[in-house]
């Protein structure tokens, strides 16, 4: 195929990214199937918990709450105010007093005896 190969001895010599008898196969950059894909069709096609071009990228599971956490080498990283494994915890702020009183939903919730905003009284 047209600029895909050159002609040698009667057979073609593939330009890197091609393969075939006729050069006519799309190639996956090499990295796909050094990472977590396999090239099918000229496409890199991921293994399951990878994504991106080369499938060099690994997805967080479970995936991070929208707006309050991104995925970054497979681990959610949560915005100010946000925790837990995928980001979905409201923080408390201000935080609880210790031993006083526990966060639930973004709030304090007290302990008998205590009182405030963060169980402080």
């Amino acid at each position: 195929v047209e600029n895909q190969g050159t002609c040698k001895d009667g057979k073609c010599e593939c330009a890197t990214g091609f393969s075939g008898e006729d050069c006519s196969t799309k190639g996956c950059n090499p990295k796909c199937v050094e990472n977590q894909g396999t090239c099918k069709e000229g496409k890199c096609v991921c293994a399951s918990g990878f994504s991106g071009e080369v499938c060099s990228t690994k997805d967080c599971n479970p995936k991070c709450v929208e707006k309050q956490g991104v995925c970054k080498d497979g681990k959610c990283v949560c915005v100010t105010g946000f925790s837990g494994v995928d980001c979905g915890t409201k923080d408390c702020n201000p935080k609880c007093v210790e031993k006083q009183g526990t966060c639930k939903d973004g709030k304090c919730v007290c302990e008998a005896g205590f009182s405030g905003v963060d169980c402080g009284t």
